[in-house]
């Protein structure tokens, strides 16, 4: 919904102009990183309802904490530092900020083969957030 809300809805350059599996592969890392931390404070918390809530809470604040940080301490050429990729928020949104930088100033990563690694190595981090997590979440089970 947001890509295509974005794209079809309101013409967004950064939506229409960059390579549509860029955000597809983006927004599913994400996805499946917001299932495994549900399930993972599911461990802590009683019904799966609360979790998912509190989640989906927790993400929204630490998302603009996260975002504060990518824009203002570690903007471009800046990296953010490892110890932050273990938590899904700060490359979700640092990925997201290496989509968006680029359309600001330049033109969008029209071309697939066109991301810079950076993006794909906070893929890699969201997909291993993801794992850990659920790891976490089954043996805490």
């Amino acid at each position: 919904m947001y890509w295509a809300v974005g794209r079809y809805v309101c013409q967004l350059s950064c939506f229409v102009d960059t390579h549509a599996m860029l955000y597809f592969e983006l927004l599913g890392c994400w996805g499946l990183c917001q299932v495994s931390i549900a399930f993972f404070m599911c461990s802590f918390l009683n019904n799966a309802q609360s979790a998912a809530l509190i989640g989906y809470g927790v993400a929204f604040y630490t998302s603009i904490i996260a975002g504060n940080m990518t824009q203002s301490v570690y903007s471009l050429p800046q990296k953010m530092p490892w110890f932050l990729m273990w938590y899904p928020i700060f490359p979700f949104v640092r990925a997201n900020y290496l989509l968006l930088e680029i359309c600001t100033w330049h033109t969008c990563y029209g071309d697939y083969d066109l991301a810079p690694d950076e993006f794909r190595e906070m893929e890699m981090y969201l997909l291993m957030d993801f794992v850990i997590y659920m790891v976490l979440a089954m043996y805490l089970n």
